[in-house]
């Protein structure tokens, strides 16, 4: 794609562009929310999210960190949908501008470059994310178990005792999108490093390791 974003927003008629509500969202602000109603776009020009999912057992948690995405919220739009599929937080500052799903719908008809150039990214992630599935890297994986793990930790205990962990290692697996095998490896490295402790089947987190986990999945 030869054009930047800034590019394609420039080349929207003024007349749509004049709809256009600029917006920004600190770190940790909640662009979109799963499951709530589909009836606004964004288009970000600069900043970073993470992307999350409601596993099985009802939790929260982060399948795509640390994305950098122009478009939040159109595909659903663009697909029909009644409810968006995810939840985007703003992993960094995000600053752009909100548009109506009818303004989004308008722009389809009559903004053929803009088009274009949605069709053409959401091509080229649907690319990146199937490679990605294929040679996903290992230490991507394990960032993943500890950003589920420090996801799973905030949401039980907001204080400063230890947390017991009721999880299959499968069902961990299942929601990363790697083998069983990977699991195992990588929980028992997380052990050797003192990240966490096992108990049986439970993962045990003190308040000590909870700190450390919260601190590592900030540096991934």
């Amino acid at each position: 794609m030869g054009k930047s974003i800034l590019d394609i927003i420039n080349g929207i008629p003024k007349n749509i562009r004049d709809t256009f509500v600029p917006v920004s969202f600190e770190v940790g602000e909640h662009i979109i929310e799963i499951n709530s109603e589909v009836n606004r776009g964004f288009i970000f020009i600069e900043g970073a999210i993470d992307v999350m999912h409601i596993n099985s057992k009802d939790v929260l948690y982060t399948y795509c960190q640390d994305y950098r995405a122009n478009f939040v919220g159109l595909m659903e739009i663009y697909s029909g949908n009644d409810t968006y599929c995810c939840t985007c937080r703003a992993r960094k500052k995000c600053v752009g501008y909100r548009l109506s799903k009818n303004i989004f719908l308008k722009m389809l008809d009559d903004c053929d470059d803009f088009k274009t150039y949605l069709i053409e990214y959401w091509a080229n992630q649907f690319y990146s994310q199937a490679l990605n599935r294929t040679q996903y890297p290992n230490n991507r994986t394990e960032a993943k178990v500890i950003n589920y793990l420090s996801e799973l930790v905030m949401k039980k205990n907001s204080g400063s005792k230890t947390v017991e962990l009721k999880i299959k290692r499968e069902d961990i697996a299942e929601y990363i999108g790697c083998s069983k095998r990977t699991i195992y490896r990588i929980l028992n490295q997380l052990e050797e490093d003192e990240l966490i402790s096992k108990k049986g089947h439970l993962i045990v987190i003190n308040s000590a390791q909870r700190k450390r986990i919260i601190k590592e999945n900030d540096n991934k």
